[in-house]
C-alpha cells in the first residue's frame, strides 16, 4: 500500500506551497488517476510519491514505512516511474534502454543476465514495441517512445507504478488500449498504480478512484461518479461542463461547454444566456 499523509511541499521555503495538506492511499490492485488544471501540483505529487522530493510537512509511506527507510536500490525495485520525457545521456537502442530497468537487480557488475533480457523482451512485447528493440530510442516517434518508456517501467517488475501522462502522444486507439492494459496489469500483478491524465472521459472509464487537485489542494477524491460532478469540475477548471452517463458503460461522460462568463457578461457579446449558447466540444469515446 502506498500512502501520502498530509503532505505539504514548496520548492522554496518562503514560496507558496505547491501542495498543501494532501493525503491519498493507493491499495494493491488499485488504479488511481490524478487530475487538475495546469499548475495544480500533479507532477510534484508523483515525484514526492517516488521519493525524488521530500515534503516539508507530512510523509509518504510504502507498506507503512516512510520512504526514507528504503535505500535508493530498494525504491528502484519497488517503483516503476514514467516521466513525461525520457532523458538520454547518450545514444542507445530500445532494448538497451529497457534493460536499464534491471540494473537494481544486478550483481553489481552492471551486466544483465539472460533472465533480465527475457523480462525486457516480454515487456516490449506486452507494449507492442518489440519490433523497435534494435532501433535507437531517439529515432522513434513520440507515441512509439511512450510505449517503450512504459515497457521499461514494467521491466523493473515494480510493485507500484507512477505514470505521468502515460497516454501522451498516443492516438485515440492506443490511448484506450494503453489504459485498458495498465488497468489489467494493475489487477493481475496487484500493483498500486497512480497516473496523471488530462483526458477526463478516459479517466472516468478506467480509473478506480480519482484525485482532483487545484492550486495544490484536494478538491475531491473518490470513485469517478463522485468526483466528476458539474460543480466540482467548474470549481477546479473554472469552466462549465455537462456531466451525464455514457449510454454503454454507464461511466460519467463529460462534455466541455465553455468558460464561465464574467459577471458583466461576455465582452464579445456572443453569449447572452449562459452555458446554453456556448459551443460544445464533446470528449467521449464509444466502446
Amino acid at each position: 500500500m502506498l500512502q501520502v499523509r498530509d503532505v505539504t511541499f514548496a520548492y522554496e521555503r518562503s514560496a507558496r506551497p505547491v501542495l498543501a495538506g494532501v493525503s491519498l492511499v493507493v491499495a494493491s490492485g488499485e488504479l488511481v488517476a490524478v487530475i487538475g488544471p495546469n499548475g495544480s501540483g500533479k507532477t510534484t505529487l508523483l515525484r514526492l510519491m517516488r521519493g525524488l522530493l521530500r515534503p516539508q510537512r507530512g510523509e509518504v509511506l510504502w507498506e507503512g514505512k516512510p520512504l526514507g527507510h528504503f535505500s535508493p536500490r530498494e525504491l528502484a525495485q519497488r517503483f516503476g516511474v514514467v516521466l513525461q520525457e525520457p532523458k538520454l545521456g547518450f545514444p542507445m537502442t530500445v532494448l538497451e534502454y529497457v534493460l536499464h530497468a534491471r540494473f537494481p537487480y544486478s550483481n553489481g557488475f552492471g551486466f544483465e543476465s539472460e533472465r533480465d533480457r527475457q523480462i525486457a523482451l516480454s515487456a516490449l512485447r506486452l507494449m507492442r514495441a518489440l519490433e523497435f528493440k534494435d532501433r535507437e530510442l531517439a529515432e522513434l516517434s513520440g507515441g512509439e517512445r511512450q510505449r517503450v518508456v512504459l515497457a521499461r517501467a514494467l521491466a523493473g517488475e515494480p510493485r507500484a507504478l507512477l505514470l505521468d501522462e502515460p497516454t501522451a502522444n498516443l492516438d485515440v486507439r492506443f490511448q484506450v488500449e494503453m489504459l485498458a492494459l495498465i488497468r489489467r496489469i494493475t489487477r493481475e500483478r496487484a500493483l498500486s498504480t497512480v497516473f496523471i491524465a488530462h483526458e477526463l472521459n478516459l479517466v472516468a472509464e478506467f480509473a478506480d478512484r480519482v484525485l482532483l487537485l487545484k492550486d495544490g489542494q484536494v478538491i475531491a477524491c473518490g470513485p469517478p461518479h463522485e468526483v466528476f460532478t458539474e460543480e466540482r469540475l467548474r470549481q477546479a477548471f473554472e469552466a462549465e461542463f455537462l456531466v451525464d452517463r455514457h449510454p454503454l458503460s454507464g461511466a460519467p461522460r463529460i462534455t466541455f461547454v465553455g468558460p464561465i462568463p464574467d459577471r458583466g457578461g461576455n465582452p464579445s457579446g456572443e453569449r447572452t444566456n449562459g452555458a446554453a449558447s456556448a459551443p460544445k466540444f464533446v470528449l467521449q469515446r464509444e466502446r
